[in-house]
C-alpha cells in the first residue's frame, strides 16, 4: 500500500513537468513560426522593391534606344552647349519638370508606371574635331511609385561621316 502511494505522488510530479516542457515546445515553436513569417515579409519587400527597380531600369533603357534614334535620324531637340566640359544641364530637376526640355519620346502613357519614362539630350563641345558632334543623353524611367526611378545616360558622338558611336552608363545615384 505504501508503495502505491509513492508511485502515485511520483507520476503526479512528472505530470506536472510534462506540462511545463510541453508549454515550452509550444512557445519556441510560436517564436519559430513569428519569425518564419517576418522573414517572409522582408523578402517579400526585398523582390518587390527589386521588381520596381528592374521596370524603372527598363523604362529608362527604352526612352534611351529612342533617343539615340532620334540623333541617328537627325531629328533633334537637343539643349545647345553651354560650355565647355561635360554637359549639366541633366543635374538640374526644373529641366526634367519642364516636358519641352525632358522630351518624352515614347507613348504618352508607360504600363504599370507612375510616369512615362523622359530623356534629355544635351549638345556637347568637341574641341580640335570640326564636323564632329557629341551627345549627353540622359534618361529617367519610373516604376509604380514616382520614387522608384532608374537613371541611365549615353555619349552619342557622330562623325563628319555620319558615322554614330554610343557609349553607355549608369546613373549611380538620383542627381536630385
Amino acid at each position: 500500500m505504501r508503495h502505491t502511494r509513492t508511485c502515485r505522488a511520483e507520476r503526479a510530479g512528472m505530470r506536472g513537468f510534462a506540462l511545463a516542457v510541453v508549454m515550452m515546445l509550444s512557445a519556441a515553436l510560436l517564436a519559430i513560426g513569428a519569425a518564419t513569417f517576418d522573414l517572409v515579409k522582408a523578402t517579400l519587400r526585398v523582390t518587390g522593391n527589386l521588381s520596381q527597380r528592374v521596370q524603372a531600369f527598363h523604362a529608362a533603357d527604352a526612352a534611351l534606344s529612342m533617343c539615340e534614334r532620334r540623333i541617328a535620324a537627325g531629328n533633334l531637340d537637343a539643349l545647345p552647349a553651354a560650355s565647355a566640359g561635360e554637359p549639366r544641364e541633366w543635374r538640374r530637376q526644373a529641366r526634367f519638370d519642364d516636358a519641352a526640355s525632358a522630351a518624352r519620346h515614347v507613348a504618352q502613357r508607360w504600363p504599370a508606371a507612375a510616369t512615362p519614362p523622359q530623356c534629355l539630350i544635351e549638345q556637347w563641345l568637341v574641341a580640335g574635331s570640326p564636323g564632329t558632334r557629341r551627345y549627353l543623353i540622359t534618361a529617367r524611367g519610373f516604376g509604380v511609385r514616382p520614387d522608384d526611378q532608374a537613371w541611365l545616360q549615353a555619349i552619342v558622338t557622330q562623325d563628319a561621316a555620319g558615322r554614330i558611336v554610343a557609349r553607355w552608363r549608369s546613373v549611380a545615384a538620383r542627381p536630385f
